[in-house]
């Protein structure tokens, strides 16, 4: 018996032994959405709680070197749903940012990457109150 939850995690330790991801395709949109990846979501027990963060976490990580893997295949479509997916799930990830502007940098959408930074930039500020790391900001050409 499988589970998507099954099916994520193999995925994750996947990317950990440097494997290439490749979900099954009917299980792809179930990955780019994450209300889709949710431990029980009709539960509210307690106990739930370190379980489904570890879960997200691990979906976003998935979706980091997914991305990154597709953008270096030059995949560039996927490369961006699969990023703009892992932004979506939580607008504070710098990584997710990073693999935006890593897409639209390979892409040679030098214009598209700068205004992924500025938005970047503006989120994190607006929100909590720092700044693109020194790594973000080596991605801006």
């Amino acid at each position: 018996v499988g589970s998507d939850v099954g099916v994520l995690l193999a995925q994750a330790h996947g990317l950990r032994r440097g494997t290439r991801v490749t979900p099954p395709s009917a299980w792809l949109d179930d990955l780019l959405r994450a209300e889709a990846v949710e431990l029980l979501p009709d539960w509210d027990d307690e106990w739930l709680s370190v379980d489904r963060e570890r879960l997200r976490q691990v979906r976003l990580h998935v979706l980091d070197d997914w991305a990154l893997q597709l953008t270096e295949a030059g995949d560039y479509g996927l490369a961006l749903e699969v990023a703009l997916s892992a932004l979506h799930s939580d607008i504070l990830r710098e990584s997710a940012h990073r693999a935006v502007i890593r897409v639209h940098r390979a892409e040679g959408n030098v214009h598209e990457a700068r205004r992924a930074f500025a938005t970047c930039r503006s989120v994190l500020t607006e929100e909590i109150g720092v700044g693109p790391s020194p790594v973000t900001e080596a991605l801006v050409p």
